[in-house]
């Protein structure tokens, strides 16, 4: 089983973590344009890719430390806070993140074909796109 980080309607983790995150070596972006609706700087995680970045074990470790220290709140959002969750998938399943419509939360996405008039389409990551489908 592959343990994945997935966030309630977005993924984020408190400025400290992020500051951890960088000091561990990962290649995060901060932006730090600020307005009267973003007070906090935000961070990115760069050029990694979703999938690499969200199983990375440091992380995983990371999160799991601020859920069981109350500081990341588990499970889901019936609040303003964002909650993170650690999912397992298993070995064999291509898999990708999907993001939730409308607040709807993150979810993982078993890779599958479908077939219309218009020929087979895959909704893959490996073919670029998490949201639409690539004519085979």
């Amino acid at each position: 089983m592959v343990k994945v980080v997935l966030g309630d309607s977005f993924f984020n983790l408190p400025e400290h973590a992020w500051i951890d995150l960088i000091k561990m070596g990962f290649n995060i972006r901060v932006d730090t344009f600020r307005d009267e609706y973003q007070k906090e700087n935000r961070y990115n995680y760069g050029d990694l890719d979703e999938e690499t970045f969200r199983t990375d074990p440091r992380l995983i470790k990371l999160v799991e430390g601020l859920i069981k220290s109350g500081e990341v709140k588990t499970g889901v959002r019936l609040s303003e806070d964002e909650t993170l969750n650690i999912i397992e998938v298993p070995d064999d399943v291509d898999w990708y993140i999907h993001d939730g419509e409308c607040g709807g939360g993150e979810y993982i996405v078993e890779c599958h074909r479908s077939w219309s008039n218009n020929g087979e389409h895959s909704w893959c990551k490996e073919w670029g796109s998490y949201k639409y489908p690539r004519k085979l």
